[in-house]
């Protein structure tokens, strides 16, 4: 089954969680900008998406997400 949208973003900002409701900001990175007095480039980041779920889905998601970076690591030791 294909999703109706794919999204892409480039990575999770934050997540908020109230009365039972989370919710997962996603973020586009825009671009780099200098630092002040010769500290490190700098990120910009834009809310790009927002994902609302009940908070059972976060346990689900962690779960899917827990597979996912366990199959990862184990490519990447063999």
């Amino acid at each position: 089954m294909k999703p109706e949208h794919e999204i892409y973003v480039d990575g999770a900002m934050s997540i908020s969680l109230r009365s039972g409701v989370a919710k997962i900001d996603f973020y586009q990175a825009l671009g780099m900008i200098d630092g002040n007095e010769g500290q490190e480039q700098k990120e910009i980041r834009k809310v790009s998406q927002r994902f609302v779920m009940p908070v059972a889905g976060l346990f689900e998601l962690n779960g899917i997400l827990e597979k996912v970076l366990k199959a990862i690591k184990d490519s990447d030791t063999s």
